[in-house]
């Protein structure tokens, strides 16, 4: 029985294993930076400016705090959770504060 191959089957190697094999692991990082900068002209090129005329431009760094600590206790309590133990203090104040600042955000 023949079986067909697909590309991610791991019959050949990756293009970014040939690279770490020829150069060096810190070359794959590079590999992401034509992708972007074809992403950013095919978005300049085809999305539309979309600006509305009644905002007056100021920046809400109240909003932007709230979610980075919102965020950044998720974040914690999801890496930290299960070695402290969901109910220790610590855990249980990022809840807190995650559900607050998240939903006073949202």
């Amino acid at each position: 029985m023949v079986r067909a191959r697909r590309r991610g089957d791991g019959s050949r190697p990756a293009p970014r294993g040939y690279l770490i094999s020829a150069a060096s692991w810190r070359w794959i990082f590079f590999v992401n930076v034509p992708v972007a900068l074809a992403v950013l002209w095919l978005t300049a090129r085809h999305v539309p400016e979309s600006s509305d005329p009644s905002v007056s431009g100021r920046v809400d760094f109240a909003g932007a705090a709230s979610v980075t600590a919102g965020l950044g206790s998720l974040t914690f309590l999801l890496i930290e959770g299960p070695s402290l133990g969901w109910s220790s203090p610590s855990v249980l104040g990022a809840v807190g504060l995650a559900v607050v600042t998240l939903v006073r955000s949202a």
